[in-house]
């Protein structure tokens, strides 16, 4: 019985760590919601807007009302490409995280 206690103990231990680590790998790894067509579109259709960026995002940091300045400027390019024009609100339903998490990753020269 001390035998099955003391294994028992040794695989509670190894459980946790390997549960830690994996909690850690996902903490610092952003792991995207967004399939990768819409991803795609989204990519597809900031490319126009482009050599217009660095201006707009100048303006918005005189603009003393912004509080996040990447922030509101992904989510103006977001607005400004209008997914919804492409995709129904059905096909295109992501929550802001990770909406943010996709636009960082395409606006990375910006931010």
């Amino acid at each position: 019985m001390h035998f099955y206690a003391k294994n028992m103990h040794i695989s509670i231990y190894i459980l946790l760590i390997f549960v830690y680590n994996s909690y850690i790998e996902m903490k610092h790894v952003t792991k995207m919601k967004i399939s990768k067509e819409h991803y795609e579109k989204m990519q597809e259709l900031v490319e126009p807007l482009k050599p217009k960026l660095v201006d707009y995002k100048q303006g918005l940091m005189i603009d003393p009302r912004v509080k996040d300045i990447n922030r509101r400027f992904c989510f103006d390019i977001l607005y400004t490409i209008n997914m919804h024009k492409y995709y129904s609100y059905q096909e295109f339903d992501y929550n802001d995280e990770h909406l943010y998490t996709a636009l960082k990753r395409i606006l990375k020269d910006y931010i």
